[in-house]
């Protein structure tokens, strides 16, 4: 009579959570119909307290303790699979709408995180989708309150009416790691938390800890990536909303508690992110990284005095996340994985999933920028330099035919290589200009000089360096036009890395203002000449034989350049006076006297 009894446990709480009018007696007479009985039964005492403790202890025959984590997961047989299911069910639901008390003892919780461990056992994990067959669907991520991360079937919606793999045959060990994680974060998801139930929270997070290793850990069978691999996806986006709720409520409470190894979570955190199998995973955990990265930054900005104790603290560790962070978004490094990322159909948000995949990773970069800038710039730099002198170096593989200019790269190894960096120089080029807003403001002056490095490089010939050198470059000799031997493929990343190199100019044209103020009084020379260099790069493009996605760029970037930065001799210069002449016969032509 125990799973009747949980079943109609699990009624109760949703009908007092949820009331809704003959809910309870539907489902109850549907329970007693697919059972074919009809009985009474004495009320199983309440899942929160000892009892219910004993009871899912004694299907595991063992003692509830915080040594449960390192014995053997043990084998249950159907009945005590489906017994443990139904109360790990009501759990996940009470913990929906319960507040945090004194009635979540930390037996309750050593057992339920002993129930967590078997989504991480490999040998659990394999059969969970073929044994839930057509029910695999209730078990995708939703949430009973907005955050908490609820198995669809614990809701008391319509789902709840589903039938549910309760039968023994059907219910897999894997299953009940997931409705473990399930209970797990619904306690997770409160923000409110008493001041005495901080303690439950340590011990809970020293619990994760413990999966998070296991999940992590390497040996001669499996690698960490294989492991995820063959572990339910179900149970890894548990895991993984559970590290996200972690990190952006509770880290704050215990982050300084010498009981919990920060660091040595973060580096667990790192495995677990740049380990993940599916794209969606990895954009999941640098979500949780930003989360993280914020909660530093606004932690320093409040703690001025202990910034560098702080920063030093973490500073290995943010070096190591933004070196990776750079490695993946390279194609030399990771073409097959980037290759298999979607560059042309458009999302919700109007972006492809490449897109998605580079601006969420440029995020990341961008705050470790903020918090760590000569390190950043250490990082980026070099990188961006090798890409930039391969692609300066074309100039040498031209040859002019009767019909235009060739470019002599043709073979096969060759061209991939080139392809590989000319996406690369692409995505460095988006990578420099998200971090123009870092050289501006008060810190203009002491990254003065790291900035005009990326703009303008004052060599012993006083020649125009990086992104103005790219623009110029990329004008003159016409490579949006040139031909290749893979037309369909290097052809369009040309394009890119030439329209790439305007954008990131553009983006420093707030720079360029405040460059331009402090000038003023004194020897204007050398914007001067950095202004018409770039008005040089921009004019040639304004026409109708350039491809739109260059013909935009370079008119973004001119409009800056005329509303931003507000050169008081624009109009001077040749370039733009062969636009305005351009114009104005555009416009007789059209509109002849």
């Amino acid at each position: 009579m125990a799973p009747l009894g949980l079943i109609l446990l699990k009624t109760t709480s949703e009908e007092l959570a949820c009331p809704r009018e003959d809910l309870s007696v539907a489902r109850i007479l549907e329970t007693i119909w697919d059972k074919h009985i009809v009985t009474a039964a004495t009320p199983p005492p309440s899942p929160t307290s000892g009892d219910s403790v004993e009871l899912l202890s004694s299907l595991l025959q063992g003692p509830v303790s915080s040594k449960l984590q390192s014995q053997p997961i043990p084998l249950l047989d159907p009945d005590s699979l489906q017994l443990c299911s139904l109360a790990l069910e009501c759990l996940a639901h009470l913990f929906s709408w319960i507040p945090l008390s004194t009635s979540i003892t930390p037996s309750l919780m050593d057992t339920i995180f002993h129930f967590a461990r078997f989504g991480c056992d490999l040998r659990s994990a394999g059969g969970l989708k073929s044994k839930l067959g057509p029910y695999s669907s209730l078990f995708s991520p939703s949430s009973s309150n907005g955050t908490g991360g609820s198995a669809s079937l614990l809701s008391s919606g319509p789902a709840s009416d589903s039938p549910q793999p309760h039968s023994g045959s059907r219910v897999d060990r894997a299953y009940l790691g997931v409705l473990a994680m399930t209970c797990v974060n619904e306690l997770i998801s409160k923000n409110c938390v008493p001041l005495d139930f901080e303690e439950y929270l340590l011990r809970m997070f020293q619990q994760t800890f413990f999966l998070l290793q296991k999940l992590t850990r390497e040996n001669n069978a499996h690698s960490v990536r294989s492991r995820l691999e063959e572990l339910d996806e179900s149970y890894v986006e548990k895991f993984t909303d559970f590290l996200r709720l972690f990190v952006s409520i509770h880290l704050r409470r215990i982050e300084s508690n010498p009981q919990f190894p920060v660091l040595e979570f973060l580096a667990l955190l790192f495995k677990y992110t740049f380990h993940q199998p599916t794209h969606e995973g990895y954009f999941s955990c640098l979500d949780i990284w930003t989360i993280f990265l914020d909660y530093l930054t606004t932690k320093i900005k409040s703690r001025l005095a202990d910034r560098d104790s702080m920063l030093n603290r973490y500073k290995d560790a943010l070096v190591l996340l933004l070196r990776e962070v750079l490695n993946r978004i390279q194609f030399r490094y990771n073409q097959a994985q980037l290759e298999e990322l979607d560059d042309e159909e458009l999302d919700d948000d109007q972006q492809t999933e490449w897109q998605r995949y580079l601006r969420q990773s440029l995020e990341v970069v961008a705050k470790v920028m903020e918090l760590l800038p000569s390190h950043a710039f250490s990082a980026l730099y070099p990188v961006l330099q090798e890409n930039l002198d391969v692609y300066l170096g074309l100039r040498q593989f031209i040859v002019t035919t009767g019909t235009g200019q060739r470019l002599t790269v043709t073979a096969e190894n060759d061209c991939r290589r080139l392809h590989c960096t000319l996406r690369d120089l692409s995505s460095l080029l988006q990578a420099v200009g998200r971090l123009a807003e870092y050289f501006i403001g008060d810190v203009f002056a002491a990254r003065f000089n790291d900035a005009l490095t990326v703009v303008e490089r004052d060599g012993g010939q006083r020649r125009q360096g990086k992104l103005v050198e790219v623009t110029c470059y990329g004008s003159q000799i016409n490579l949006y036009d040139l031909e290749t031997a893979v037309p369909s493929v290097l052809k369009p990343d040309l394009i890119d890395v030439h329209a790439q190199s305007l954008a990131a100019l553009q983006a420093y044209s707030h720079w360029l203002a405040q460059f331009y103020s402090e000038v003023q009084r004194q020897n204007q020379t050398r914007f001067v000449t950095l202004i018409t260099s770039t008005m040089d790069a921009s004019a040639p493009l304004i026409s109708a034989k350039v491809p739109e996605k260059l013909l935009l760029s370079a008119c973004h970037l001119m409009v800056s350049i005329a509303t931003t930065v507000r050169p008081i001799f624009l109009v001077t210069l040749p370039a733009v006076q062969n636009i305005l002449t351009w114009l104005q016969t555009a416009w007789l032509v059209s509109f002849p006297l």
